[in-house]
């Protein structure tokens, strides 16, 4: 170790060697003056430095996958010595700050970087570290359980939120750039500081290109979400009908953070409402509301293709199937959507409607809309009414193509990451359905997913959903609703959770998530010279 030896007038350097459990050379006390010394000390040695506050540079090994982490792991002690005393023992504490990664994923891990300023000065007699700007990337140890670990300078973590990242992480499908959190742990974190160690739990599922960004379902014509701080305030119960269409706004409760997004015509998202305390014995038919939002979107879509479908098999007639088992006609609903019923109370659509004269018993929306599409019944209850309905345009779809799909039950973190965004970025409409959503003895609720809001690392923070309980409540008959979601620690095994603003205690375990795909590659081979505007 370098031992510097401070009495006040002149600093004395001495490098010291641990030799047969003791250090070499033995100091004299007298060669130092009789009055109070100040001792510090530095592992490795860096250096004896000059004049009165001796002062060395010190560069961070770029390489800490094996010698490198400990010739950076820089120790320093110091202490006074009384005049009169001869011995003193140094308690050493490390100067600079360790971070832990611990990764998660099924995806191929083919290197780790870390970020950090890599040069600095250090201050010989008082152990003070003054990172330069100059900033590179460290490829950290591997540990035997998988995890990462290397040392950086104590510093400002801030610099870590840019473009440029914190952890650089290559997989074998692709690069991943992850910034510093804004919190760990419940706290703000503003520096790594010397001497602790922070560990950063990150899944490879993240994805720095969606970082800060918000992701709509295909076809919607929306405005993000601008911030809490710029959100007009309304009282819902007195201004109904009156608020703005296509405006975010904050809901007037005193104890409640209730964002919605009020719909307006043209915007390409629809929420069909149950009737109001279920008078229309509807109170089971969330999924059938969510079907037929997910219906709307996608005739609204399909529009130009479903034209020529009616041109060919109908003319001029309007569209009805005949189920061969019952011989009962079904007359295809139109893709109307209504923002009020005609007493105020919720909106309606003749899809919804549909459904409605058919089921009562509670179902999956992703088989409400295979069923609709190309008569696929999947796990529905049947009955007497529908058998052997065929589909309304299964001339192009069989049964066996896969329009609409679930997630996994109960996905992960990590799970539900990859579903939505991909069917985000792939022209899909989403739905979710949450368990406990109206409480512990409430069972399970399926909603549409209209959007998700992404954080600084690129993983799903926020979902934009409507809910088909609540027209008699909703501004204008309608919103779309802002939730948090949440994760268990270990993204990779945990649940994902759907979170209300206004009570955080309140987790509702996500079940499944769906989503529904325009299948315009069949279309396309059906009808190839039609040309959708979207």
């Amino acid at each position: 170790m370098g031992l510097y030896i401070d009495n006040g007038t002149e600093v004395a350097y001495r490098e010291l060697t641990l030799t047969g459990g003791e250090w070499q050379p033995q100091l004299r006390r007298s060669d130092f003056g009789a009055g109070e010394l100040t001792l510090a000390a530095c592992s490795p040695v860096q250096g004896a430095g000059a004049g009165k506050s001796p002062v060395a540079e010190f560069t961070l090994a770029a390489d800490q996958s094996a010698e490198g982490l400990a010739a950076a792991d820089l120790l320093f002690a110091q202490r006074s010595l009384p005049a009169g005393s001869n011995r003193a023992e140094l308690s050493f504490t490390h100067a600079m700050h360790r971070l832990r990664i611990e990764l998660s994923g099924d995806e191929q891990v083919l290197s780790v970087e870390l970020r950090s300023r890599m040069k600095g000065s250090l201050e010989l007699l008082t152990g003070g570290l003054t990172p330069a700007d100059e900033f590179g990337w460290i490829t950290p140890r591997r540990n035997a359980d998988g995890s990462y670990e290397a040392v950086i300078f104590p510093q400002l973590v801030e610099a870590f939120r840019s473009d440029e990242g914190l952890l650089r992480i290559t997989t074998s499908e692709r690069e991943i750039i992850y910034k510093a959190p804004e919190q760990l742990d419940g706290a703000p974190l503003e520096r790594f500081e010397a001497g602790k160690q922070l560990t950063l739990r990150k899944p490879s599922g993240g994805d720095s290109e969606l970082a800060n960004r918000s992701l709509w379902v295909y076809g919607l014509s929306v405005p993000d979400f601008p911030g809490e701080g710029n959100l007009p305030t309304y009282n819902v119960a007195f201004d109904v009908g009156r608020i703005p269409a296509g405006v975010w706004f904050r809901r007037d409760f005193t104890d409640m953070e209730v964002e919605n997004l009020t719909w307006s015509e043209g915007c390409g998202w629809f929420d069909c409402n149950k009737s109001n305390d279920y008078a229309e014995q509807d109170g089971s038919l969330c999924w059938a509301a969510t079907a037929s939002n997910l219906l709307l979107w996608w005739r609204t879509l399909n529009k130009e293709y479903i034209a020529a479908y009616d041109a060919e098999y109908y003319g001029s007639k309007t569209p009805t199937v005949v189920a061969p088992e019952s011989g009962r006609t079904f007359e295809r609903p139109a893709p109307e959507f209504k923002l009020f019923q005609d007493s105020g109370s919720s909106n309606r659509s003749p899809v919804f409607e549909f459904f409605k004269s058919l089921f009562s018993k509670s179902g999956w929306e992703t088989d409400g809309v295979n069923w609709f599409i190309t008569g696929d019944i999947g796990m529905l209850q049947t009955n007497s009414k529908m058998w052997g309905f065929p589909g309304f345009f299964s001339e192009v779809f069989k049964q066996s193509d896969v329009i609409a799909e679930d997630s996994r039950r109960y996905p992960t973190g990590e799970a539900f990451n990859s579903f939505v965004t991909e069917a985000l970025q792939n022209k899909k409409a989403l739905s979710i359905s949450p368990t406990g959503y109206g409480g512990d003895v409430v069972g399970n609720h399926a909603m549409t997913l209209w959007g998700a809001e992404y954080d600084e690392n690129g993983i799903i923070s926020h979902v934009y959903f409507c809910d088909n309980n609540l027209g008699d409540q909703d501004a204008n008959g309608t919103v779309i609703s802002r939730y948090q979601i949440v994760y268990d620690a270990d993204m990779s095994k945990g649940y994902t959770y759907m979170q209300p603003l206004y009570r955080p205690t309140a987790r509702m375990t996500v079940m499944s998530v769906g989503a529904v795909d325009l299948r315009r590659d069949i279309w396309a081979r059906k009808y190839p010279s039609v040309q959708p505007e979207k």
